[in-house]
């Protein structure tokens, strides 16, 4: 382990031990010192970060302010690469008020992780989840957000966890957008698939007249069929749009 990382374990389970009132766990300063109870709880945090270790999704727990007490080795990784919310989370930070920060966005997604986390923290919310798209270094990644509430054994705190989410939802996005130009395919008439392909290719007017006898005019008619029915303004567009489909450009010349 680097110094770094017992650094970081050792301000971790000061932290934690110090909100240990907001965690359920009401324990004064001269009981820690007489019955030995700091060492039992210190113990228990190893244990309790063991388990979050061993877990492959970037976890971190607030207590009931809020405020982060613990965040796993994952998390700690995943920052050293990148910065969640475009900033580096630490612990002592405020989850609520980094979320309150990012209200100026003014989206829906945003307002509801703040709400929910809040009423979670707080003992009364429920477990939730949420898909964001979030700034990490110069990306766009998008995470599902879990915010799990503790109250049930530890009252007033909650468990988040950032399941990165992004590979999925390319996938998703490129399903979507194929099945829509599949079906705006459709709607072309054989002669119009025969310019587009042309057109697709690199062909010019003239040449596409050319290899399918007919005449300039008619192949601009075409055209700016093709254009319309697919939702499409430059060439380039359009090549974006069949490339999606994965149809094959050929033409008889």
């Amino acid at each position: 382990m680097s110094l770094k990382s017992e650094s970081l374990i050792d301000f971790q389970s000061n932290r934690f031990l110090n909100d240990t009132p907001h965690l359920g766990l009401h324990i004064t300063p001269e009981e820690n010192q007489e019955s030995g109870i700091r060492e039992e709880l210190e113990k228990s945090y190893g244990v309790v970060l063991g388990i979050l270790d061993t877990i492959s999704i970037p976890i971190l727990v607030l207590n009931n302010s809020g405020d982060i007490v613990m965040m796993n080795s994952k998390w700690v990784s995943l920052q050293e690469s990148m910065h969640i919310y475009g900033i580096e989370l630490y612990i002592g930070m405020n989850y609520l008020d980094l979320c309150r920060g990012l209200l100026p966005n003014d989206t829906e997604e945003i307002c509801h992780l703040h709400s929910k986390t809040k009423a979670a923290v707080l003992g009364g919310g429920e477990k939730f989840s949420i898909e964001l798209q979030l700034q990490t270094g110069n990306e766009n990644q998008w995470f599902r957000i879990t915010v799990s509430p503790l109250y049930k054994t530890l009252p007033a705190a909650a468990v988040v966890s950032h399941e990165d989410i992004t590979f999925e939802k390319q996938a998703s996005l490129q399903v979507q957008e194929k099945s829509k130009a599949l079906g705006r395919l459709s709607l072309l008439s054989n002669r119009e698939q025969e310019v587009m392909k042309l057109i697709v290719r690199g062909e010019t007017n003239k040449t596409v007249a050319y290899c399918l006898d007919i005449s300039p005019r008619t192949v601009e008619k075409h055209r700016a069929n093709v254009m319309k029915k697919l939702q499409v303004k430059s060439v380039a567009e359009l090549v974006r749009t069949v490339v999606a489909t994965g149809e094959k450009m050929q033409a008889t010349p």
